[in-house]
Parts: structure tokens; C-alpha cells; sequence
């Protein structure tokens, strides 16, 4: 096996978009990771994932991944092998919303999925155009002069 297909990725979620609020953390995680205050500042900030570190051994990640997690930092360690194998999401072209279930359609209207309401799962709604209206509609709300965006909008992206 190569080391190509043997790495693993330490994903967090970054501490906050606010920088200041990073800066507590710092100095203990910058000893634990091995990554220099600048590069471990900019990981922490933000809110979108980030790969925090790769290694080509697991055992590390999880050791930092449990240090991150008693910080309060949300992390996972993940294989690229791990990634690799995952089944493809369902692509439903169709939606039948009945009185106690949601049946999703394949292009030949057969059902690929029921879900009621013993389960729960994501569903993911796009056109062809998302890309755009989701662009033309983040460039509306950055124009907000009252500050960043609510969290709530941070959520839907």
C-alpha cells in the first residue's frame, strides 16, 4: 500500500470567525499539533471544515483529536481509504410527500428511499442554477452593514 493511500486526515471545526476568540487556544494546541501558531491560527478561525493535520498513522490524530475534543474543538479523524469506499449519496429526481412519509424517485419514478418518521436524514434540494442564486444571495447578505452574518445564514451554506 502507498503512502498516498494510507493517510489519514485530523477535520475540525473551527473555534469561532472571531481571530480573538482563537487566541486562547494557541499556545497549548500549538504544542500538542506540532503546527506553528500562525498556521494553527488560521485553521481555528473560520467556519467551515478544516484539515487540521495528516499523518500517515491514525494512533496521532486520535490522540490530538481527544485533547481537541476536551478543548471544546469538534474533530474527527478520517481514513482517504475511508473516504473511498463511502456509497455515493442518492440522487432522487422526484419527491412524494404522503401524510406520514417522504417517498424520493429515480428518474423512472421508481422509489429509492422512504423516509417516515421513525427516521431522520438530509436532504439536499438543488437546481441546475443553485450555484448562482446561492452566489447572488451571499453577495446580498455581505452587503449587510450591520455586521457579519447570523449564524442561522451561516447554517443554511
Amino acid at each position: 500500500m502507498t503512502s498516498y493511500q494510507s493517510r489519514y486526515y485530523l477535520i475540525i471545526r473551527p473555534v469561532s470567525e472571531e481571530a480573538a476568540l482563537v487566541e486562547p487556544y494557541i499556545e497549548s494546541l500549538s504544542g500538542i499539533t506540532g503546527l506553528r501558531p500562525p498556521t494553527l491560527r488560521q485553521k481555528l478561525t473560520g467556519n467551515a471544515l478544516q484539515i487540521l493535520k495528516t499523518d500517515q498513522d491514525r494512533g496521532p490524530l486520535d490522540d490530538i483529536s481527544r485533547v481537541l475534543d476536551r478543548e471544546g474543538i469538534p474533530s474527527a479523524v478520517v481514513g482517504k481509504d475511508e473516504l473511498k469506499t463511502r456509497a455515493r449519496p442518492l440522487q432522487a429526481t422526484g419527491i412524494e410527500i404522503g401524510g406520514d412519509s417522504l417517498r424520493l424517485l429515480s428518474r423512472n419514478s421508481e422509489t429509492i428511499g422512504v423516509v417516515d418518521r421513525t427516521k431522520s436524514c438530509l436532504v439536499v434540494l438543488s437546481t441546475p442554477e443553485f450555484q448562482k442564486l446561492q452566489a447572488k444571495r451571499m453577495a446580498r447578505l455581505s452587503m449587510n452593514p450591520d455586521g457579519p452574518l447570523p449564524p442561522a445564514e451561516i447554517l443554511r451554506h
